[in-house]
C-alpha cells in the first residue's frame, strides 16, 4: 500500500493486517499477495473507510 509492504499481525487463522487509513469517504486501493489459488499472485482491493461509521474508543 502506497509503496510499502505490510505483513500479517497474526500467526494462525485468517490473515489480519494493520494498515494506515490514508483518507476517509474516498476509495483507497490496496494490493494483497495471496497463495490461496494454488500459485502466488496479487489481488487489488478498493476499500472505503466511511467517516459516519467511526466510533470513538
Amino acid at each position: 500500500m502506497d509503496g510499502k509492504k505490510y505483513l500479517p499481525v497474526n500467526k494462525e487463522g485468517d490473515s489480519v493486517f494493520e494498515i494506515p487509513v490514508l483518507c476517509f469517504d474516498k476509495p483507497m486501493q490496496v494490493v494483497g499477495d495471496t497463495v490461496a489459488m494454488s500459485k502466488p499472485h496479487e489481488v487489488t482491493y478498493e476499500i472505503t473507510f466511511r467517516s459516519e461509521t467511526m466510533k470513538k474508543q
